[in-house]
């Protein structure tokens, strides 16, 4: 069998070979005569040295073109065809399909459905297999699974009828290497093939280059769907602002074309709020404002739905889920119940937590107060003997003239129960019936009182602001806490164990507070009206109360709006499950060895699955389909609601064709080692080719040719 040529467009390059005879002639050694008075200097040279020179410019010459014929020839690459033996189209086929099941699979074109296509392109591959070839079938959805493992093909045929399309992504270069990991390695005389289904989506077939795939592996990409194709989808859904970004929706055109009108709704809690026409040029994106109207406590959900002929429904809606927190129950205790509502000792507290309760009760604040007199604590905080749960989370307890030993007791127990308790000090304040009653649990002693100089009133010096009582002042122009004044104040002495969060400017503490049990009390160094001081007048009032509401009930987040974070189809998240405060005696009990309760996972396509809470306090949750997916905890109740996103990069439905998936490939030569033939004549079983040891040759020929040329010897 002749050799043949692959690049027989450099033999034209054989002309050059005149070249050497051209420098040859042109440097050949002519002979001068030259007259001299005498030849007795000069050495006879023998006939038989010119016929050895002679024959040495004849050797060069033919070394120098043998040298460049041979570089040209193997720029020609020769090749020597191998005929195949006798019944070699019979040779046994290992083949792997690996199919394309990721959202993007689930769009309609111009040229249809692209999952039918995709799965009468994998039947065909398989139903074209002879009984004695062997098949695998490969799902592409997050990481490579193997559908149906190596075996006879009507195996690989009957796992494709059951196979279904989802919505994670699909990565082709994950898809190869796990193809050539099913393939195993490679056999004489077995053919071995890969059949790619897909859209071939750009994201897929990034790094493509990654994974070699040995020459003589073939590799079949089969393209379903349409290069491009029109998508508009809902890409973002933020319920929660942002500190200056208030919440918003963003809607992008994805496609190639202009969407002139498309029609874009908004659902809070399954109703309509609003809807809203949008135009969008192709590749541009737009946010629309999302405006939350005040909310009872409990789980809400943001359903945004844009309404538009396009190629890909599945990323046309897109939830979001939220918690209102319910508000801190505050308990106000008041000891002037007969007096007018602005006279009363707990009026500047009540306008600052709730100034609009009276007006909008059913709707959840931050703080939900209510007041009672100090007989009525017991009531109000529950009886520790019928093991009442308190109906507060808070107390705030002004000075009281008397203290009955009853609701002594009851906030001494709420607060050891988790709940919180802040005592101020005013003028009913007797410091020894005062710590009579409350030693257990004062974090301070109080002081007499005493009254500031005319025209110098006592102001705010050092305050704690790692402390969330202070949280609000954090950053800079947040409040200057120095402006109000104080005429009247009471000293207070830490107990061991407590902590100073504020402090006048004279360096005597204000505000102390402790742990006790479960929860916390703080004392305040003064009264919470304006008898003694201007401070409730000032804008830094009002936060520092809710600040130190807050730090009582152990919550240190005061917004209206907490966003549950979002999963990507396809990917696993840690979804972290709140616990309550626990009693102190509870935690000395030490770790349990009960297991775990399970949790339900409530999925949007009405099914359900189970969840063990770890160790850290999370749950693990695989998200496999889009929605909302409802956390039910061990007695029935939510607990928690997660939104499931579809991936962003499988809204983009733009391709590349099967030339440019072949182009990207590494197909490395990647023979075994020590087998010299497959380096030297090439791998590809049907050809051997030659220009590398044609190559070879020319540079041993330059080597000889540098030796003879170099010879000074005559």
């Amino acid at each position: 069998m002749p050799f043949l040529l692959s690049n027989a467009v450099f033999l034209p390059a054989l002309a050059a070979l005149g070249v050497p005879i051209l420098l040859h002639l042109l440097l050949r050694q002519r002979q001068v005569r030259l007259r001299f008075s005498t030849v007795r200097f000069f050495d006879d040279v023998p006939p038989r040295a010119k016929s050895r020179r002679r024959l040495r410019n004849w050797l060069l010459l033919f070394l120098r073109m043998a040298c460049l014929a041979l570089v040209v020839l193997a720029f020609a690459r020769p090749f020597l065809p191998v005929a195949a033996p006798a019944g070699a189209s019979q040779r046994p086929r290992r083949v792997v399909v690996l199919l394309d099941r990721s959202l993007s699979m689930q769009a309609r074109d111009a040229s249809g459905a692209r999952w039918p296509q995709a799965v009468e392109a994998a039947r065909q591959a398989l139903a074209g297999l002879a009984s004695g070839d062997r098949a695998a079938l490969v799902g592409l959805d997050g990481d490579p699974e193997v559908l149906a493992s190596m075996g006879p093909p009507t195996v690989a045929l009957a796992a494709l009828k059951e196979v279904q399309p989802r919505s994670g992504t699909a990565s082709v270069t994950d898809g190869l290497g796990e193809a050539l990991r099913v393939l195993g390695p490679r056999m004489e005389g077995i053919d071995a093939s890969i059949v790619i289904v897909s859209d071939l989506q750009e994201s897929s077939v990034a790094d493509l280059s990654s994974v070699p795939v040995p020459p003589d592996v073939r590799v079949l990409p089969v393209a379903v769907g349409e290069r491009r194709a029109a998508n508009l989808a809902v890409t973002d859904v933020q319920p929660e602002p942002g500190g200056d970004v208030p919440p918003f929706v963003t809607v992008a055109n994805l496609g190639d074309a202009v969407v002139e009108s498309a029609s874009v709704e908004l659902r809070l809690d399954g109703a309509l709020a609003w809807a809203r026409p949008v135009r969008l040029v192709a590749g541009a994106t737009t946010n629309l404002d999302l405006a939350l109207p005040a909310l009872n406590a409990g789980w809400h959900r943001v359903e945004v739905r844009v309404d538009a002929a396009d190629a890909l429904a599945a990323d046309n809606l897109r939830v979001a889920t939220f918690r209102s927190p319910a508000p801190l129950r505050v308990l106000m205790v008041e000891g002037r119940t007969a007096a007018r509502s602005f006279q009363r000792q707990s009026f500047f507290l009540g306008a600052a937590l709730a100034p609009n309760q009276d007006v909008a009760p059913s709707l959840a604040g931050r703080f939900q107060v209510a007041a009672c007199a100090v007989g009525d604590l017991v009531e109000r905080l529950g009886d520790p003997l019928a093991n009442q749960r308190p109906s507060s989370d808070v107390v705030l307890v002004p000075a009281q003239a008397e203290w009955p030993a009853a609701a002594v007791a009851a906030l001494e127990r709420f607060a050891r129960m988790g709940g919180g308790v802040g005592l101020f000090v005013d003028g009913d304040v007797r410091p020894a019936a005062f710590h009579a009653a409350l030693d257990a649990m004062l974090p301070a002693e109080v002081q007499a009182a005493e009254t500031a100089p005319p025209d110098n009133p006592w102001r705010i010096g050092m305050a704690d602001r790692t402390s969330p009582v202070f949280d609000a002042f954090k950053a800079a122009g947040s409040g200057n806490l120095s402006v109000p004044g104080f005429v009247r104040r009471w000293p207070l002495q830490p107990a061991p164990g407590s902590r100073v969060l504020a402090r006048w400017e004279d360096g005597l503490p204000w505000l102390v507070g402790h742990s006790l049990g479960a929860g916390r009390v703080v004392l305040v160094g003064f009264p919470p009206d304006n008898t003694a001081c201007d401070w409730p007048k000032h804008k830094t009032f009002v936060p520092f109360v809710h600040g130190l509401a807050r730090h009582l009930a152990g919550r240190d987040d005061d917004r209206l709006v907490l966003a549950s974070p979002a999963a990507v189809c396809g990917t696993e998240v840690s979804v972290p499950i709140a616990s309550p405060r626990v009693p102190s005696n509870a935690k000395e009990a030490g770790p349990s060895s009960t297991p775990s309760p399970a949790f339900m996972l409530a999925w949007a396509d009405g099914t359900q699955s189970k969840a063990f809470l770890e160790e850290s306090g999370e749950l693990r949750v695989k998200a496999s389909q889009p929605g909302v997916v409802r956390i039910l905890g061990p007695d029935g109740s939510e607990v928690h609601q997660l939104a499931v996103h579809p991936p962003a990069s499988e809204s983009l439905l733009s391709g590349v064709t099967p030339l440019q998936v072949e182009q990207r490939m590494d197909r490395r030569d990647v023979a075994p080692a020590g087998v010299m033939a497959a380096g030297w004549l090439g791998a590809d079983p049907g050809r051997r080719e030659w220009w590398r040891l044609v190559l070879l040759s020319a540079l041993g020929l330059l080597l000889v040719e540098t030796v003879v040329a170099n010879r000074t010897k005559p």
